[in-house]
């Protein structure tokens, strides 16, 4: 096997861990979440839970595998079983919890890389978070006084940071065309018609013309955020 083969290799496996981690920690945020507001739907299913192999989602997971990105199992949410004041702040706040915990992993992730391999990070980070190319050896270059061990928990950071972004956004996304249906369209005769159609291609269509602008958003918030907390906590 060459060089190439064995990055690959690498990289896959970095995405791998990454994908557990991000998928693990938001499925059971969301279940945690909507349980407080009063869903316990999806703690009687057992996404509550810290155990990756609930939260792994089989199409999601061979995605990951041929395409360098997936997503984890569906975590559900009753709004019907969310009821009491504030009820659509609480409901709002339930669907767009995974999207809130991508958002603090990536923070999170670009923080811990910035305090240990210092602000150049950025140069590796940026064009691996835009692409999801992942390579050991320009990270291996950038910082040759590293060790192997800590080269490979940073492209693990890298790899929690793209997928956190990347999966971030297109929560967001579905989530929002979710909650507005929910709220504007659930008594809408035309809307119920042709409701397995509606919530197929309009959610594609947002996909497709906001997930790029939303990314950058995303990426350059997290990246304003991570700066100010390495500032803030022994600037580097």
């Amino acid at each position: 096997m060459n060089m190439h083969g064995i990055e690959k290799i690498i990289s896959l496996i970095s995405l791998i861990m990454a994908y557990m981690i991000a998928t693990t920690l938001s499925g059971s945020f969301r279940a945690w979440v909507a349980y407080q507001f009063g869903d316990d739907t999806a703690e009687e299913l057992g996404f509550m839970t810290l155990n990756p192999l609930v939260h792994l989602d089989f199409f999601g997971g061979i995605l990951l595998l041929f395409w360098g990105w997936g997503w984890g199992r569906h975590v559900p949410i009753n709004p019907h079983k969310i009821y009491g004041r504030y009820r659509h702040i609480k409901i709002a706040l339930a669907y767009l919890s995974n999207s809130f915990a991508h958002i603090v992993m990536g923070t999170v992730s670009l923080t811990l890389l910035m305090f240990v391999f210092g602000k150049k990070v950025l140069f590796l980070a940026i064009p691996m978070v835009y692409t999801g190319t992942l390579l050991q050896s320009d990270f291996a270059n950038a910082y040759p006084e590293a060790s192997s061990i800590a080269i490979s928990l940073g492209l693990i950071g890298i790899a929690l940071l793209f997928l956190n972004v990347l999966l971030a956004v297109l929560d967001f996304i579905i989530s929002m065309f979710r909650l507005f249906t929910l709220i504007f369209l659930q008594e809408n005769e035309t809307f119920n018609k042709y409701k397995d159609i509606f919530t197929i291609v309009i959610p594609m269509l947002m996909i497709l013309f906001l997930i790029n602008p939303l990314r950058r958003f995303v990426i350059i918030l997290l990246f304003s955020v991570g700066e100010i907390v390495v500032n803030l906590f022994g600037g580097i």
